[in-house]
């Protein structure tokens, strides 16, 4: 690692235990941790980048023991790649955990690649900006003790803004190539099991999409589109803390998918040590399984991997043809009410070891 990131990291970490030892002092009567953050990461996607985020986590009605915990996030960054991202993303629930609300809104302006569809088309990489603006909003009916069961409504605006001469997308052959409008309407089932949505350590998480966006109410094309998502957490050794989490997803599309909506497969989230959409197709299906250990003061280690596959359909997933990553990990505990990690992760994919920094755990 070049000595430049090795100090911006370093400049991060002293950043942030300042910023959070006030959080912590605040929050000590049991309610809100607030988190206000210089926001340094770093991953294969963009490169260092920077700005602020201000979070908070925890519990609006401390007198309720069994009220679920409340997350807001208020975020700006831009990364040296010219990309730039400002984003709304808060999770209530109501007193008693009888309503819950998710909702999301961002505007972002990314110079990123387009590798092609099912994997990179023979050696192609063609480089494009596009601007996205997003509007996302899920009201969940509690039907069961933290059984979240309503509808979702997300709107997308894709805008081309710059694509490379004479490539696929600057010749119009890919299915959102020139922009897309996306309105995803559908049921949004979840449960929600974990004693902490920013870093859990017990528990269980999982979360069934299944949406339509029709071209008769605004849509460039018509298609659909349906996810599972599964995510578990126990501390197998409880005299050291450690902390095994797992995650299981699978997502599938249908109709004339905008290559901006596909299933995908790589990403911080979505299997560490690939490049984000260099794998994308209309079926996807990832497990993942990390090991994290405290060692001493603030400090802790992960070890994590996983496999993914990827294919046309639900039924030409390549089982035959699995990607695997894997990786070391460094965690920093920036808050000790919310248990919020400073992460750096090295992984490994197909190729050299990708680099992540980022606030919080992947999953």
């Amino acid at each position: 690692m070049k000595a430049s990131r090795f100090l911006l990291i370093m400049l991060s970490l002293l950043v942030g235990t300042a910023s959070c030892a006030a959080a912590e002092s605040e929050a000590a009567d049991g309610k809100m941790s607030f988190l206000p953050l210089p926001a340094m990461f770093s991953t294969p996607e963009t490169g260092f980048g920077g700005g602020a985020i201000l979070m908070a986590i925890g519990n609006l009605y401390p007198d309720r023991s069994e009220q679920l915990q409340d997350s807001y996030r208020l975020a700006g960054i831009y990364t040296v790649k010219r990309q730039s991202s400002f984003a709304l993303q808060a999770e209530h629930y109501i007193p008693g955990n009888g309503l819950k609300l998710d909702a999301d809104a961002s505007f972002s302006r990314y110079p990123s690649t387009f590798y092609g569809i099912g994997g990179p088309w023979g050696g192609t990489e063609e480089d494009y900006t596009q601007e996205a603006c997003l509007a996302d909003a899920t009201l969940g009916f509690a039907i069961a003790p933290a059984l979240y069961l309503g509808p979702r409504v997300r709107w997308t605006r894709y805008s081309m803004q710059d694509r490379e001469s004479g490539g696929f997308l600057d010749r119009g052959e890919i299915e959102g190539s020139g922009g897309a409008n996306v309105l995803l309407l559908g049921p949004v089932l979840s449960y929600e099991g974990r004693d902490s949505p920013m870093a859990p350590t017990r528990g269980c998480f999982v979360e069934l999409v299944s949406a339509y966006s029709p071209k008769s109410l605004g849509g460039s094309s018509s298609f659909s589109s349906s996810s599972i998502d599964l995510r578990a957490y126990a501390k197998p050794f409880a005299d050291f803390g450690a902390v095994a989490a797992v995650k299981l997803y699978a997502a599938m599309a249908q109709g004339e998918v905008p290559f901006q909506e596909l299933p995908k497969m790589g990403g911080d989230g979505m299997l560490r040590g690939y490049l984000e959409a260099k794998y994308q197709d209309k079926a996807v299906a990832i497990a993942q399984a990390e090991l994290r250990l405290p060692v001493f003061w603030r400090f802790g280690l992960a070890v994590f991997g996983g496999v993914g596959f990827i294919g046309s359909d639900a039924l030409d997933l390549s089982l035959d043809d699995p990607r695997f990553a894997g990786g070391l990990g460094f965690r920093f505990l920036v808050d000790k009410n919310s248990g919020t990690n400073l992460r750096m992760d090295l992984a490994w994919g197909e190729s050299q070891p990708q680099l992540y920094f980022e606030l919080g755990e992947a999953f």
